[in-house]
């Protein structure tokens, strides 16, 4: 499993771009793609196609695309403003016959979407009692 080495900035919308690959053995055809703490994926599953996000998976508080087709896939998501408690892993399962994280056949994790505090200043002229004074960010 992989996820495409992004780094963005906190609380924007991105698409995040992975591989959940075909396993050699069994017939399985979804996997579980659970995302780190604070991360939202945006409902429906798109453009990649899920069975349903589901909020707060296995009581952790963390969001899943559950049911993710197997092979590429790319997700509509928005980011926390920061990682809690370093927790920034994706997590794939295969899909367990009970669909739970017990007794699933394979599992996988990837840490490499960082979030990047994006640098930037704001300028203007500080006179006591100025009006329309121009305001440059950048």
């Amino acid at each position: 499993f992989s996820i495409l080495d992004i780094r963005t900035a906190p609380l924007t919308q991105i698409q995040v771009v992975g591989k959940l690959p075909l396993p050699t053995s069994g017939s399985y055809k979804a996997a579980d793609l659970i995302a780190p703490y604070g991360v939202q994926i945006m409902e429906p599953c798109y453009p990649s196609k899920c069975e349903r996000v589901q909020k707060n998976v296995f009581g952790t508080g963390q969001v899943g695309a559950m049911g993710l087709e197997l092979g590429d896939f790319k997700l509509l998501i928005i980011l926390p403003d920061w990682w809690q408690l370093g927790r920034n892993s994706w997590v794939a399962m295969l899909r367990s016959p009970f669909e739970t994280a017990v007794a699933t056949p394979r599992w996988g994790e990837s840490s490499r979407l960082t979030l990047r505090l994006m640098p930037g200043s704001v300028a203007y002229a500080a006179m006591g009692g100025e009006k329309g004074v121009q305001l440059t960010v950048s």
